[in-house]
């Protein structure tokens, strides 16, 4: 009988598996698992502060950009798949995983933010967007490390000097340093953009 799924296709779906095999879950799972521990905690208190509800985001979103890792990059170095093709193939996997696990963190949490009740995903979308967007612009080998550390650079920073007084928490650096936890079109725009811009790199 002749099977329903073309050679193409079943090309593709091992490719997946394999790739499925070879991406490092442990961060995205681990840090999903912490936030559920502390987060329940949290909720057990009454307390519900912004503040969690950020430092989850940029946590998962970390979490997910980590397993961009590939162990076996120098080895294939020599081969005619690109990085960035690897990457994507990676990020097929990772995208839906993250949805999954963000949207469990949020069902799990009793209480949620206005900003997590309004755009539930647009945080981790945003921040994984632009980790994206500086993992495919910078050396393949320093490509994971600066795309993990966006998510938490970014959140340090909108903590600590966008929220602070002074000329460093002024209106202008006080709104970009918050972009991503602000219906973040803005930065989701941007981050697309050089996306497509690197997309054969």
């Amino acid at each position: 009988m002749r099977s329903l799924v073309s050679p193409q296709a079943s090309a593709a779906l091992a490719l997946l598996r394999f790739t499925g095999r070879a991406v490092p879950w442990t961060p995205l799972l681990g840090s999903a698992a912490a936030l559920g521990v502390v987060g329940g905690a949290v909720a057990a208190s009454g307390e519900h502060p912004s503040e969690l509800y950020a430092l989850a985001a940029a946590t998962v979103a970390a979490g997910a950009l980590a397993g961009l890792h590939d162990p076996a990059a120098a080895l294939l170095a020599a081969v005619s798949t690109a990085p960035g093709r690897r990457r994507r193939q990676r990020v097929v996997l990772l995208a839906p995983a993250t949805a999954v696990v963000w949207l469990l963190l949020l069902a799990a949490a009793s209480g949620p933010s206005e900003a997590a009740a309004s755009w539930p995903v647009a945080p981790v979308t945003a921040l994984l967007l632009a980790g994206l967007a500086v993992a495919t612009w910078v050396p393949h080998e320093r490509a994971v490390p600066a795309a993990v550390g966006v998510p938490l650079v970014w959140f340090v920073l909108d903590r600590f000097v966008g929220q602070s007084d002074g000329v460093a928490g002024s209106a202008v650096s006080g709104w970009t340093l918050s972009a991503w936890t602000l219906p973040p079109w803005t930065v989701v725009a941007v981050a697309v953009g050089a996306l497509l811009a690197g997309w054969r790199r």
